[in-house]
């Protein structure tokens, strides 16, 4: 029992120390001798109707490109994949892509590259809008 007025204290827990969190979050801090691997990423379409195979391919690989010009660590894992399966709006052609960044290693670790890909979308984005409030139209060639 405490005396009226003192508050309780965990065992080990010197008087005066402040309290101890009842509840945490943890961090992982990998070791940098270690290198990470590139996280994959899953990427799952429905198309609603009918579409062109050849087109859609095309299109990703465009796409992929595009990425790459900012972001060059950024890759599609392998073609996409084209499965029948039952879906919430029955059953569906789903197209599968399975990706992965590897980020620059200039500020941050090359494992970082999601984070390399959301600073370069910040960047595009803004540009884009830069470009919008100057009334730019095209894009200079650098």
């Amino acid at each position: 029992m405490h005396a009226p007025g003192a508050e309780p204290r965990s065992p080990g827990r010197r008087p005066g120390a402040p309290r101890r969190a009842q509840a945490g979050k943890g961090n992982h801090h990998p070791h940098p001798a270690r290198a990470a691997n590139p996280e994959p990423h899953t990427v799952y379409v429905i198309p609603a109707g009918d579409f062109d195979q050849e087109a859609v391919v095309a299109s990703v690989e465009q796409m992929v490109a595009d990425v790459q010009r900012y972001v060059p660590g950024y890759r599609l894992k392998s073609a996409p994949v084209f499965d029948r399966r039952s879906t919430p709006w029955g059953e569906r052609v789903v197209i599968a892509m399975l990706l992965e960044v590897t980020g620059a290693g200039d500020f941050l670790p090359p494992y970082a590259g999601n984070l390399d890909i959301m600073t370069a979308a910040a960047r595009q984005v803004g540009e884009l809008f830069a470009r919008h409030l100057l009334g730019v139209r095209e894009e200079v060639a650098a």
